[in-house]
């Protein structure tokens, strides 16, 4: 018989408290049990997200009358204008020419010319100059095809009168990185810079927040 003074077992057993941040699956559901949190945001910021990774940097950029941030991500390819380094907001420009719209061409193009299976992970490795047991020709096609896709890029933005024959760019999300090469030797790139970080909008986001938050306080 269970003495009425005995501590109550349950099924979360030796289990914690699930804390806030914990976002590993496994130890979310092995070591923690979940218990209902209310959460009150006091202050909410918005910032334009290319603008946000080259913030830290801001003040290098004011000398430039004219300057271009360019993000190549997965699904867009997203435009903002600084002038004398503030962000001009009549002028963002989203194309829909990120990288899986690459990927999802070069593993067609692959899969008809070489009857072979790639992945997105053989892509970037090939971009990325590392190693691969792929064929020669097979990597010929993925190097040729992302060439065309970064000419690409630079042509529609050429028809949003962004001309980086004349105005500098700072090219930042992981696209720029895989096109690296392309857009440094390109015809139609002038001058451009490279943010490689690929925390770089978290770490501009917390900085201007934090730059933020005091002037509220006050």
């Amino acid at each position: 018989m269970i003495p009425e003074d005995a501590p109550l077992l349950n099924s979360v057993g030796k289990k914690k408290p699930l804390p806030i941040g914990v976002s590993d699956f496994k130890s979310a559901t092995t070591e923690y049990y979940y218990v209902d949190k209310t959460l009150l945001i006091r202050d909410v910021f918005v910032y334009p997200q290319a603008f946000a990774a080259i913030a830290p940097q801001k003040s290098q950029l004011k000398h430039h009358l004219r300057l271009f941030l360019i993000d190549i991500g997965g699904y867009t390819t997203d435009v903002l204008l600084l002038r004398s380094g503030k962000h001009d907001m009549q002028f963002c420009r989203s194309l829909e020419t990120g990288v899986i719209t690459m990927n999802n061409d070069i593993i067609r193009r692959v899969g008809a010319l070489h009857d072979m299976q790639i992945e997105d992970e053989h892509i970037s490795a090939v971009l990325c100059g590392k190693e691969t047991i792929l064929p020669a020709d097979v990597k010929d096609t993925i190097r040729k095809s992302a060439e065309q896709h970064a000419k690409d890029i630079l042509d529609q933005l050429r028809e949003l009168k962004v001309d980086l024959r004349s105005n500098p760019a700072v090219f930042i999300g992981g696209g720029s990185v895989l096109f690296r090469d392309y857009l440094e030797h390109s015809p139609l790139v002038a001058s451009a810079s490279f943010v490689e970080n690929v925390n770089a909008n978290a770490i501009g986001y917390q900085a201007m927040a934090e730059g933020q938050l005091p002037l509220l306080r006050t």
